[in-house]
């Protein structure tokens, strides 16, 4: 699938192309500008170091169980595909397995920006993860991120659009001066 790494790559840290001491923390319009829209045009990523991942692999385990190159932030990205959804028909509820949990939508997808002229619109959904079923959910520490564009200009994307995804696992420490 196109030009990411293989799983066997990324943990190979001599294949990531990032020196030593520098972490991959990008942004979310460097992610869209620098990888998602790349990736859609089938041009070269500037590094390879997210994973093409099966949307149903994705959704066959919690995520803690993913076999994802999750780094010491436990955090990891990837491409995959989507379901050829429009905004206006998230599902708001993500079963994963055989009912270990599910994600669930944070919210309505919000815009992040007008990449490379007019006809190229990026977005960002958020996503926490719930062990459980939806009627008696635990709300877990995971999240997700997904980016993806919508383009005017059909002839440019697949069938099945390509999302890019961060996971990452969230800890929020209070201020005991507060």
């Amino acid at each position: 699938m196109g030009n990411s790494p293989t799983e066997e790559d990324i943990n190979n840290i001599d294949a990531l192309e990032i020196p030593i001491g520098f972490r991959f923390s990008p942004t979310d319009l460097e992610l869209v500008n620098y990888y998602l829209l790349p990736k859609i045009l089938g041009e070269p990523l500037p590094a390879s170091v997210i994973l093409d991942i099966d949307e149903t692999e994705l959704y066959s385990k919690p995520p803690n169980k993913l076999e994802m190159n999750f780094c010491e932030r436990k955090e990891c990205f990837f491409f995959t595909h989507g379901d050829g959804y429009s905004h206006d028909e998230l599902r708001s509820i993500r079963m994963v397995g055989n009912g270990k949990g599910f994600w669930k939508s944070d919210g309505e997808e919000t815009f992040i920006c007008n990449c490379y002229g007019d006809n190229k619109f990026a977005f960002k959904i958020c996503w926490t993860y719930y062990n459980g079923t939806p009627k008696k959910g635990k709300k877990t520490k995971w999240v997700m991120s997904e980016y993806r564009l919508q383009m005017e200009d059909d002839n440019l994307t697949d069938e099945k659009e390509w999302i890019l995804g961060r996971i990452e696992y969230v800890c929020h420490y209070k201020n005991p001066f507060e």
